[in-house]
C-alpha cells in the first residue's frame, strides 16, 4: 500500500521517457493513458497521483483542484479531481532540533523568558560575522532561499531602489541563478555594511541567522509550503510573507489583528505590495513594546507533531483495512 505526499504541484518530476531504458523499462509503453506519461515525458508525479491509494498535502488549507486552478497542470488537475475522495490535508511540522531554548548551533540559546536578551546578542553576533554595521536599531532582514524567480527574487529586483532606501540591514542566504546571484552580490559591494550574501548554505548558518535576524521575508511566486517561517517564529523573528500556507493562528495578519496576529501578510505580487508591508513591519519594529509581544507571541507557537503524526496513522490504518485502489479509470 502506498501515500503520496505532495509537497509542491508545479515540480512534477518529469524526465524524457527514453531515460526508462536506463532501469529495463521499455520507453515504448510510456504512450498517452499510461500512469507514468505526462505530455510525452515521463512523470514520477502523476505515476504517484494515479497509482497511490491516499494522497496528502502539506498544506493545511490548499484544496485541490478547487483552490490555485491556474497553477496546476491540466492533465494533473485531472487526476486529482478523480482522486478528489482521496485527498487528505496534513499539514507539516518542524524538527525538534528547530529550538532555541537548546540550540547549540547559537552564540546565545534562549526561550520566552530571556528571548530579547536572546536576540540582541545573536544579532550582534550575526552583524559581526557577515560584516554589517554594530547597529542594534537597524532591523536585519533574513532572505533563505534559492536565488532564483521562483523564491520571488525577481520582486525584490523591482523593489531594489525603494527597497535599499529604508533603513535596514539584508542577508541573504542560498546560491542558484547566476543574473540572482549577481544582483544580491552588487547590492552587497554598493552597500557592504547593509547587505551580506552567503551562496553556501549549512543548516548551521540558517540557525543562526534566523536566530539574528529581525525579520524574514518569504516572497514565493507560486506559493509552496515554507517551513522557515515556522522555525523564525519560534526564535523571535517575524516573518513577512506572501500568500501564507500555515496554520490559522500563524497566517493571522498583524495588520488588522494586532493582539493575536503573528504575521506581516500580502497577496499582490507587486512591488507595492510587499514595500507597503515591509515598511509596516519596519515601522511596528520601531515600537520595542508591541514588537516583543509579537515576539513572543510567536516563540510560544506549537508546531509540533502531536496531531499530524495521529491524522497520519489514522490513515494508514485506514489505507491497510480498505482493498487496495485501482488505478484502471484514473489516467
Amino acid at each position: 500500500r502506498s501515500v503520496l505526499q505532495i509537497h509542491n504541484i508545479k515540480q512534477h518530476g518529469a524526465y524524457a521517457a527514453e531515460s526508462l531504458s536506463e532501469y529495463g523499462i521499455n520507453p515504448e509503453e510510456i504512450q498517452p493513458g499510461h500512469p507514468l506519461e505526462l505530455h510525452k515525458q515521463m512523470s514520477f508525479l502523476k505515476g504517484g497521483i494515479t497509482t497511490a491509494d491516499q494522497l496528502v498535502f502539506v498544506r493545511p488549507t490548499f484544496q485541490y483542484p478547487e483552490d490555485h486552478t491556474g497553477e496546476i497542470d491540466e492533465v494533473l488537475k485531472t487526476n486529482l479531481s478523480m482522486r478528489e475522495s482521496s485527498i487528505h490535508n496534513v499539514p507539516n511540522c518542524i524538527d525538534p532540533q528547530w529550538n532555541p531554548r537548546n540550540d547549540n548551533m547559537l552564540e546565545y540559546p534562549f526561550s520566552e523568558v530571556d528571548f530579547i536578551v536572546g536576540k540582541e546578542t545573536n544579532k550582534a553576533s550575526l552583524q559581526e560575522e557577515y560584516g554589517l554595521k554594530d547597529d542594534p536599531e537597524a532591523p536585519v532582514i533574513a532572505v533563505i532561499a534559492e536565488q532564483t524567480p521562483f523564491q520571488g527574487l525577481d520582486l525584490l529586483e523591482q523593489s531594489a531602489s525603494k527597497l535599499l532606501e529604508i533603513d535596514a540591514q539584508w542577508i541573504f542566504l542560498g546560491s542558484g541563478d547566476d543574473a540572482f546571484q549577481k544582483l544580491v552580490a552588487s547590492w552587497q559591494s554598493e552597500f557592504p555594511d547593509r547587505v551580506a550574501s552567503d551562496p553556501d548554505y549549512s543548516k548551521t548558518k540558517a540557525h543562526q541567522i534566523i536566530a539574528g535576524s529581525d525579520i524574514y521575508l518569504s516572497i514565493y511566486k507560486d506559493t509552496p509550503y515554507d517551513m522557515n517561517p515556522m522555525h523564525c517564529l519560534l526564535y523571535g523573528t517575524i516573518p513577512v510573507l506572501r500568500n501564507p500556507e500555515l496554520s490559522d493562528k500563524v497566517i493571522t495578519n498583524i495588520v488588522g489583528h494586532p493582539d493575536s496576529g503573528c504575521c506581516f501578510t500580502f497577496d499582490d505580487y507587486k512591488p507595492e505590495a510587499l514595500l507597503k508591508s515591509l515598511e509596516k513591519a519596519i515601522e511596528i519594529f520601531q515600537q520595542k513594546d508591541q514588537w516583543h509581544e509579537i515576539q513572543e507571541r510567536g516563540i510560544q507557537c506549537d508546531f509540533n507533531w502531536d496531531v499530524a503524526v495521529n491524522q497520519l496513522v489514522d490513515l494508514y490504518r485506514k489505507i491497510i483495512s480498505e482493498p487496495k485502489f485501482c488505478s484502471d479509470s484514473v489516467e
